[in-house]
């Protein structure tokens, strides 16, 4: 597989920050796959792959930023940040390991199973527009790159998220058949990662309310001025007392 797609460290023109989730797919064993088959049908089954990946990220939601050979980085969360992105990005992921499992390859009387492997990762990224040679959009900022380097570290047929990424109580919506403590190249801290293996049967608990352990996605500013607000309401009624 190639290396992951560069994110440039310049500031891009006109570039905004956004939280977002970033999701790397790489399709598993491709070199082992462009050497059993011909140049031609191996870049038509590329073809089928970029667009198998541009249809399922934008049913949940997600951009596709570039197809980077036989590896794809998606980002959900712009323009507009939501409390689910990284539980939309999962699905995504399963939906698409599931797609190409079932792809064939034209002219392949025997199609080899085709498996993907995939990391995801949140952050804050500056966003800017991108070109024919970047991709859509122009990125600055470490989250990308850990989503590609846990991407890296996924098995054949593996979706890696990150566990803040996800959350508690949107984890409970996934089959996690393991958690990893890995030490992406780039990132600051060790991450605990869960291994996805699938859609939970049953419903998370207290399904109708959320929990109050569950982080605020986008919001530092707004708690940052409920804390000072919450603060000096204090002080306030400390005073009168005194008084």
């Amino acid at each position: 597989a190639p290396d992951p797609p560069a994110v440039t460290q310049a500031v891009p023109a006109a570039a905004k920050r956004h939280l977002v989730t970033m999701m790397f797919a790489d399709l598993s064993g491709s070199t082992r796959l462009s050497a059993q088959l011909d140049a031609e049908i191996y870049a038509a089954l590329l073809e089928q792959l970029g667009a198998l990946c541009r249809r399922v990220i934008a049913a949940h939601g997600g951009s596709v930023v570039r197809v980077h050979g036989d590896g794809m980085l998606a980002m959900f969360g712009h323009p507009l940040a939501r409390e689910d992105d990284a539980r939309r990005a999962t699905e995504a992921a399963l939906d698409l390991h599931a797609a190409v499992a079932a792809l064939r390859i034209a002219g392949v009387a025997a199609t080899p199973g085709l498996r993907m492997h995939t990391g995801i990762h949140a952050g804050q990224v500056l966003v800017g527009e991108g070109d024919a040679v970047r991709g859509r959009y122009e990125l600055s900022g470490i989250a990308p790159n850990i989503a590609a380097r846990l991407s890296d570290s996924a098995h054949a047929g593996e979706v890696l998220v990150s566990e803040d990424s996800l959350g508690r109580r949107d984890a409970q919506r996934f089959i996690v058949s393991s958690r990893r403590l890995l030490q992406p190249q780039g990132a600051p801290a060790p991450i605990t990662v869960l291994c996805i293996e699938g859609r939970a049967t049953a419903a998370p608990q207290d399904a109708g309310r959320r929990p109050l352990h569950t982080p605020f996605i986008g919001r530092d500013d707004a708690l940052r001025q409920l804390a000072a607000a919450l603060a000096s309401a204090r002080a306030a009624k400390l005073a009168a007392v005194a008084l």
